[in-house]
């Protein structure tokens, strides 16, 4: 990811430069997706929608279809769920009649983790199922892990934490095969909250390490949305209740944490819990505290502190 910034903006201005509103489109979404890999969701919402508004004046509907696929994607991350599965679900019929099977599969998939996050669990499972289905016959390699974390996932949140470890375990071991870091970092975060629910606090620890590992090496803050909450349970059933309080308060800064019913379910009441033990006032310095907290540099300290 280093660098990646600079090389799609200059393409940008070649685009822009030669009056290509196609080409421009393609990099205003590569754009949007460097921006919320990085953490800047608040900046890759205006890149995807610019991105789409290009396709668009292009009189290009392929782009236009990809565009909406990310723009769903991007809003999911910003947590305005409803406009992004009506986009999502919008893009998956343009894709479908272009023929794009592909990219059809990643809408199929996109709708399944959004619905997950809006609590639908049964619409979500659905879709994920009937996605991984389809990813396997037709690809994408990426559609078929991304699939098996959703299932995971729905398998955490429902109590069935055996099969949500064996679901993560091969959907980590999909993005392992394809070198996918990214997702790989977010599945290693997710398996250890399934260690954690079996009461193996040291695969817990090992998954944490390696999913914070791989965000910091490549320098992107998506997965440690996942991986912090993880890490605020660990030091929880550690007894650090006060640095796991301030902890969950910096993943909270986010909307996707903060506004999924999904993650409440998994960890945000547990450690809801944890800070009614204790008092009001310590709590607020607390979460206070958290929110102030830099997002990458927590996660190096964290890192450091896990490989001890």
């Amino acid at each position: 990811l280093p660098g990646a910034k600079p090389r799609a903006e200059e393409a940008l201005a070649i685009f822009r430069a030669l009056g290509d509103l196609a080409g421009a489109a393609r990099s205003l979404r590569r754009l949007a997706q460097i921006a919320w890999l990085e953490g800047r969701l608040e900046e890759a919402e205006p890149l995807a929608r610019e991105a789409y508004a290009s396709s668009l004046r292009a009189g290009a509907p392929a782009e236009a279809a990809i565009g909406l696929l990310v723009l769903g994607e991007t809003l999911e991350t910003r947590s305005k769920f409803s406009e992004a599965h009506s986009i999502a679900r919008k893009s998956l019929a343009l894709l479908s009649d272009l023929g794009y099977r592909e990219y059809a599969n990643q809408a199929l998939s996109i709708l399944g983790s959004i619905d997950m996050h809006r609590g639908r669990y049964g619409e979500a499972r659905d879709l994920a199922e009937r996605g991984l289905s389809l990813a396997h016959e037709e690809g994408p390699r990426y559609c078929v892990g991304y699939n098996l974390l959703v299932l995971g996932c729905l398998d955490l949140a429902e109590g069935m934490h055996d099969r949500a470890h064996r679901v993560l375990s091969e959907g980590v071991a999909v993005y392992q095969d394809i070198e996918q870091r990214n997702e790989l970092s977010q599945g290693l975060a997710i398996l250890a909250l399934a260690s954690f629910e079996r009461e193996d606090t040291r695969a817990m620890q090992q998954h944490l390490s390696d999913s914070f590992q791989l965000a910091t090496e490549w320098g992107v803050a998506f997965p440690l949305l996942w991986a912090l909450p993880a890490m605020a349970l660990f030091l929880a059933d550690r007894g650090e209740n006060e640095r796991a309080v301030e902890l969950y308060a910096l993943a909270s800064r986010y909307p996707l944490v903060a506004k999924s019913r999904w993650f409440a379910d998994v960890v945000g009441n547990q450690i809801a819990a944890v800070a009614a033990t204790l008092p009001a006032e310590r709590v607020a310095v607390l979460e206070e505290h958290g929110r102030a907290r830099d997002l990458k540099a927590t996660a190096a300290e964290l890192l450091t502190e896990l490989r001890r």
